[in-house]
């Protein structure tokens, strides 16, 4: 059996969609009776069906200021006064704490401590409210690829208080840690450079003033605007990000190949990014609605350079949607990319 049927384990209803627990097989079930016991399988060792899974943990506040110190300080995750004008009405955690929380599983437990996240697609399919936030988080292997040597498995987030609904869905393809980033890259990444090195200053989004994020209007956007941040990659990030994980330094912060905190260093790439997205464009008030992310090579510490350009604008007579490229670059080389989807609702009339 080389891959599964997804479909078997989630049932969709009215734009919702939930688990279907009873079909996940107890005799395929990776884990110990302590699930944050990380395991270091071998490709060999893995196939289609096997799943793990981490039940009742919460999103909490602290989550949400850890996650914050790395850039993202959106009014919807930080202010009570911002969040009651929202369409949410409260608080909601950022998306990529759920995403963090279910990656960390999957590294942790299928396909384990051997392999290294190579691509992710995320879909956000409700929100995170903080204050009724338990979570149970499944990794489920969907596919295994024993000559490209990928394993591909899908992470379901779930609401363990509103039967079985499923606030976060991902795919992600890891590879053995001794070959990311091996390949040769098959994106034109000199075109990519070259298109940022010449993007037009004049539709550049800045901060009005440091540190305080712009609050556009939906009229303001339009094709062709960008936003940059540069960050200086530090360990207080990779600390950050290991507290969301309750990650243990000593078991998961040096990778024994690179000397580095490889692991969290995805993290750091998606934080970096979405803390553009959040706090610049498409600004506050926006919703992630999905993104696919391609992970090219591992980061290092130090200053990196996160870029979003806002390639369409489509409008409705609710919102508006609008799909992003996101590039990471370090040392002028690109090391991630990404195609992303906002939904910006506009005010009540």
């Amino acid at each position: 059996m080389n891959e599964i049927d997804l479909e078997n384990y989630i049932k969709e209803e009215k734009h919702q969609i939930f688990l279907k627990r009873k079909s996940l097989d107890e005799a395929l079930f990776v884990g110990s009776d302590n699930p944050d016991s990380p395991t270091a399988l071998r490709i060999d060792e893995i196939q289609p069906g096997q799943w793990t899974a981490v039940k009742g943990r919460h999103i909490d506040h602290n989550d949400v200021l850890l996650y914050a110190s790395c850039g993202d300080r959106n009014k919807a995750h930080l202010s009570p006064e911002f969040a009651k004008e929202s369409p949410f009405r409260e608080i909601i955690a950022h998306g990529m704490i759920a995403v963090f929380k279910q990656r960390l599983l999957g590294r942790r437990i299928l396909p384990g401590g051997n392999f290294v996240l190579a691509s992710q697609a995320k879909t956000f399919t409700a929100p995170v409210y903080v204050s009724t936030s338990m979570l149970d988080f499944y990794e489920i292997v969907v596919n295994v690829d024993r000559e490209k040597h990928q394993v591909t498995t899908v992470g379901l987030s779930v609401l363990n208080n509103e039967y079985d609904k499923i606030v976060l869905k991902t795919k992600s393809v890891y590879v053995p840690s001794a070959i990311f980033g091996v390949e040769e890259e098959s994106e034109p990444e000199e075109e990519v450079l070259a298109a940022l090195n010449n993007v037009d200053p004049a539709l550049e989004t800045r901060f009005e003033e440091d540190g305080i994020p712009n609050h556009f209007t939906y009229d303001y956007f339009k094709p062709g605007l960008w936003a940059k941040m540069s960050p200086e990659l530090r360990m207080n990030h990779i600390y950050a990000l290991a507290g969301i994980g309750h990650m243990d330094e000593k078991l998961h912060l040096f990778d024994e190949l690179y000397g580095t905190p490889d692991f969290l260093l995805p993290c750091a790439d998606d934080a970096f990014r979405s803390a553009v997205l959040g706090t610049l464009l498409p600004a506050m008030g926006s919703i992630y609605q999905s993104e696919k992310t391609r992970l090219i090579r591992p980061l290092q510490l130090g200053r990196v350079d996160s870029w979003v350009v806002l390639d369409t604008v489509d409008e409705s007579s609710k919102a508006l949607s609008m799909g992003l490229s996101a590039y990471t670059t370090q040392k002028g080389a690109l090391m991630s990319s990404s195609k992303t989807r906002i939904y910006f609702p506009k005010p009540m009339t």
